[in-house]
């Protein structure tokens, strides 16, 4: 399970680290059918979460979203992969208490000024993350392992990075068998 001490603020000055890496097949797969090295497609992945919250509902994401395939010319497995991964991030359930138990997480508020509401919104976060990690895919739940491993705060970007490699680790999966 997913320590609640992982997840921190930035450490400044620190390289990102990666908590899942693809295996050579896994890499070819993406290069060969999405047209982009897999820095680039998890690049696409974040590009598209922030676009489609900043510009775009639930209700209206399939609507729009061409807009955003127009923007970066994508490739039509590309599109598929980056809809599919902005549908997951906006579909749950839980996605309130997720964004706002992430923004908590990664604010400098100390834990020791936390009020009721910040108290709640934890709770609330934490219980979230524990039904997603029973749900969450092989690669998921590898991504989690690895930061328990490493017993080290964890970057957003590390995090952001992590989730969409993932994803692209789930889809070359698919492709590969």
């Amino acid at each position: 399970m997913l320590d609640q001490q992982a997840i921190t603020t930035e450490v400044a000055g620190t390289t990102p680290q990666n908590l899942l890496e693809l295996t050579e097949r896994e890499q070819s797969v993406v290069e060969q059918l999405l047209g982009v090295t897999p820095e680039q497609a998890v690049a696409v992945l974040l590009a598209a979460v922030e676009w489609a919250f900043e510009h775009t509902t639930p209700q209206d994401f399939e609507q729009r979203f061409p807009e955003f395939v127009a923007m970066y010319k994508l490739k039509p497995a590309m599109v598929e992969v980056a809809s599919t991964y902005v549908l997951g991030h906006v579909a749950g359930e839980d996605e309130e208490a997720d964004r706002a138990g992430f923004e908590l997480l990664f604010s400098d508020k100390p834990e020791s000024e936390w009020d009721e509401a910040d108290e709640q919104v934890s709770t609330a976060f934490w219980e979230s993350c524990k039904k997603a990690y029973e749900q969450a895919t092989e690669s998921m739940r590898l991504v989690t392992k690895n930061i328990a491993k490493d017993n080290r705060p964890v970057t957003r970007q590390e995090l952001g990075n992590a989730c969409a490699l993932a994803h692209l680790r789930e889809w070359a999966r698919t492709q590969i068998n």
